[in-house]
């Protein structure tokens, strides 16, 4: 049995707020949008979820936390990443030192702008075949979820996986975020309060992918994306947050914290592909709607796909 993180369902329960969870799941299976007011909550919570995340030690200690329980699910959270810490070196025999090189880099390799695991960051001379042990350790022991690129949008997703081009999201949005800070009390409140209110300043969608790619593993979906460059034909670059598979046909599914009309790639996958594609989805922080054959779906829903 795998137990995964608290999905946004489940962190609604533990608040009380299972009137809005209904809500969210009646207006998602009726395929309509929610309204101004009941959006602005639904999202305002999700974003309270990116931050606590999903470990159930961290909800715990945010529900009695009193008039510091942001402060106290922080706690929880390090206490949970010197326990990984320990983990590695206790579990990790022979390359313990490359898993927790890994580790540590998840949120900076995040933080690019496609999001791409590269091993030069750890070591100029790195090559896959001395840290692949390293990944799997870290998958196999669901501290990490690693996305594969497929290089052919089609029914055999899982026959064409470039095992070289990846990305690594933590196993938790909330553990990304206490990873990405620094040790400074005052920038940890800083960054706390630019999720939640929507004022971060730096690359929010590395939170924002990285909660897409923990509800998609959670619902038991392989994680795969589509990267794709051609120097000679620009129209044939695309780059595709994730794909999975419907029936006989391929969802393509893009990630946008802002801007979600604004997906070039998205645009060029369906011209190119349109015959082998299902429904296609931009995720974001809009109320769902649907334009030109696309859905556009407010990220607190990813976890009903």
């Amino acid at each position: 049995m795998k137990l995964h993180p608290l999905d946004f369902d489940e962190f609604l329960e533990a608040l009380g707020e299972t009137p809005l969870r209904d809500r969210l799941r009646s207006a998602f299976a009726e395929g309509r949008s929610l309204g101004a007011d009941i959006h602005e909550k639904a999202l305002k919570l999700f974003r309270l979820y990116m931050v606590v995340g999903g470990m159930p030690q961290s909800v715990l200690a945010y529900l009695a936390g009193g008039d510091r329980r942001l402060d106290e699910s922080e706690k929880a959270k390090r206490s949970i990443l010197r326990l990984y810490d320990k983990d590695i070196g206790k579990y990790a025999k022979g390359y313990a030192s490359k898993v927790r090189a890994i580790f540590r880099n998840i949120p900076s390799a995040l933080n690019t702008r496609e999001k791409k695991f590269r091993l030069a960051d750890l070591d100029t001379n790195a090559r896959m075949r001395r840290y692949e042990n390293a990944f799997l350790w870290l998958a196999d022991a669901m501290v990490a979820n690693i996305a594969y690129n497929s290089t052919n949008p089609g029914v055999g997703l899982g026959m064409n996986i470039e095992s070289s081009l990846f990305k690594c999201y933590s196993l938790d949005t909330g553990l990304l975020l206490t990873q990405a800070m620094s040790g400074s009390s005052e920038i940890d409140g800083r960054l706390i309060r630019g999720v939640l209110y929507d004022n971060l300043g730096v690359n929010e969608g590395m939170f924002f992918e990285n909660a897409v790619a923990q509800a998609l593993v959670a619902k038991g979906y392989d994680l795969l994306f589509y990267s794709r460059k051609d120097a000679n034909n620009i129209e044939k670059t695309m780059e595709i947050d994730f794909l999975f598979r419907k029936g006989i046909k391929i969802v393509p599914l893009e990630v946008k914290s802002a801007k979600c009309r604004d997906h070039v790639s998205l645009d060029r996958l369906i011209k190119a592909y349109a015959s082998k594609l299902g429904q296609r989805y931009v995720i974001c922080t809009k109320d769902r709607f649907e334009e030109n054959g696309i859905v556009y779906l407010p990220v607190y829903y990813v976890q009903y796909l």
